[in-house]
Order: structure tokens, then sequence, then C-alpha cells
């Protein structure tokens, strides 16, 4: 058998080319409260003023006064699109129409002082309860709201019922947290439960949900141990989570049966987007949709005052 030769040939590049103009694209990277966020725009503004000021002060609240450390991650895929998700998060009254166990051990009522607080282009929001010495004197008017549903239910039980009677670890009576940063980044508090949820598109009718679960250096062991037994209220077969996933498939095939109609935000869905002190409202989605059209380019009018516009 005849040896194998092997011929080199010398690539010479022209003395023009210089290997810094062909690098891979850059990122622009900033941090804040531990949180690293990037962009390959030149336009975005500052990460301060991306962020606004609901959230800067959340992540100072949740992640900053205390030195935060990772307890555990959960991944869970949603066959759902990943604005849906956006959509979950910045609705504040779905948790007492969805979810029987929120409502029902009390961790989150129509019943509860609260609202939504957005940034000055409506993409953020910070949506929060906030319990009150209130909130047993309306025990009967839940009753009566929710007769003739199963969402209310008082008589359900746990084996273990100190899973939900927590006392809140901070002193602010902030029962829970749903921060919603633009595109798809959520920060979140359910009584002592914290993470933070990540999420990575997978197609236009999937997403990928990342949950990291957080205690914090100062926790005591039988704190860190009531953290990880309240990581059963979040994830996919949460106490409280589990029928998020299986709302946005719903929603999905809904939509996908419908290709071409409009959806219609009813509560809310005219009028100045705007900050309220309440929760059952559908004002901080308009404002999520109204940042994403603007940044798609769907031909908003530009000539309409930006709390007036009609998205």
């Amino acid at each position: 058998m005849a040896p194998l030769s092997v011929a080199f040939i010398s690539m010479r590049m022209p003395p023009s080319f210089d290997k810094k103009d062909h690098g891979l694209r850059t990122l622009r990277i900033a941090a804040y409260g531990g949180l690293i966020f990037g962009t390959y725009s030149d336009q975005t503004e500052p990460l301060e003023d991306y962020l606004g000021p609901h959230s800067l002060s959340q992540i100072q609240r949740l992640l900053v006064q205390r030195k935060p450390k990772v307890i555990g991650y959960l991944r869970q895929k949603i066959p759902g699109n990943w604005k849906l998700y956006n959509e979950n998060v910045r609705d504040p009254y779905h948790g007492s129409l969805l979810h029987t166990f929120q409502v029902s051990f009390g961790l989150q009522t129509p019943a509860m002082k609260g609202g939504i607080k957005m940034d000055k282009d409506g993409k953020n929001t910070w949506n929060h309860s906030i319990l009150s010495a209130d909130d047993n004197k309306h025990q009967g008017d839940l009753a009566a709201a929710y007769s003739g549903t199963d969402k209310f239910n008082p008589g359900l039980k746990l084996n273990d019922p100190s899973l939900a009677q927590v006392k809140l670890d901070l002193d602010d009576n902030i029962k829970t947290t749903i921060l919603s940063m633009f595109p798809t980044l959520i920060l979140a508090q359910v009584d002592n439960t914290y993470a933070v949820r990540h999420l990575r598109p997978k197609g236009p009718d999937a997403v990928e949900l990342h949950i990291t679960y957080l205690g914090f250096e100062s926790d005591t062991p039988e704190q860190l141990q009531s953290r990880l037994l309240s990581v059963n209220f979040i994830g996919p077969s949460g106490y409280i989570s589990l029928e998020d996933g299986e709302a946005l498939r719903l929603v999905q095939e809904g939509a996908k049966m419908r290709s071409g109609d409009h959806a219609v935000l009813e509560m809310g869905g005219i009028g100045v987007i705007q900050d309220t002190d309440y929760l059952s409202q559908e004002i901080s989605i308009r404002g999520f949709w109204r940042h994403y059209h603007r940044m798609m380019a769907f031909g908003l009018d530009a000539g309409i005052n930006q709390q007036q516009e009609p998205v």
C-alpha cells in the first residue's frame, strides 16, 4: 500500500485583515444586586434606567440586604409561547381564580391589599400583595364570592400545616412579590420562598422555565429547612404553581385554533396604562404588549401620547 501523504496549504490573509474586526458579537454587560444582564444593542439605555425604580428597590429588598445562596434548581418545559408566561406573571388576579391552594390557605386572596407598579415603559412590573390585620375579617365575604366554585376551600388540610403558616422573615408584610423584567427574567417571593425564574424560548410554542431557589447565608438550620419545605409551593408539581403550566398549554392551543383573532383585555382594557393599588386588572399586561409592539416595530401610532395608547 502506498504511504499516505498529506499536503499542508499555507493560508495567508491580506495585510488589511485585522482579527479584531472579525470576532464574535460582543455583549454589553452590566450587573445589579448580583444579577448579570447583557445586550447586543448599542441603543439600550443604562441598566438602572432600563430596570426602573420598582425593580431596583425589589432587587435590593430580596437580594442585597441579605446575602443569598442557592439551595436548589428546577427546570420545566412548558408547551406555550414565552410571551404567555409573561402574561401569567403580570396578571395579579389569576392566582385567586386558578390556584385553589393559594386562596384556601390565605397566601393571596382578592381581599388582600396590593397592586402593580411599572417602569416608565410599562415593560417591567412589580405585582405584589400585602398582609393585613383585616385579612381574616373577610373570610365570610370570600366564601360568598366563591360560592358555587371549587376555588375557595378553607376545609383543605395539610399533613404538615406549618408549611402554610410560615411567619414572614421580612418585616414589611409583603406576602408575594412577582417582579417581571422584560423580556425573560422574574424575581419572585411567595411567603418565604425566594427564587429567580428565567425563560428560555424554545420556538413559538414552547418555553423552558429555569428556577433557581434561594436561601440566605444568615439562615439558621431551621430557616433553611423551612425554605426547602416551602419550595413545594413553586414548580411544575408545586401546591401553587401546579396549574400555571397547564393554563399556558390551554391558552396556546386556543390561540392556534383561532389564528388571526384578537384577544380583548376587558379589565382595564382601554385608557391610561398606569400603576394600581388593587389586584383585579390587566393593565400591566397591556404595558408588556405595548413595549413588545414597539420593539417589534408593529406600527403603533407614534403621535399618540405614551400614556394613552390603546394597546
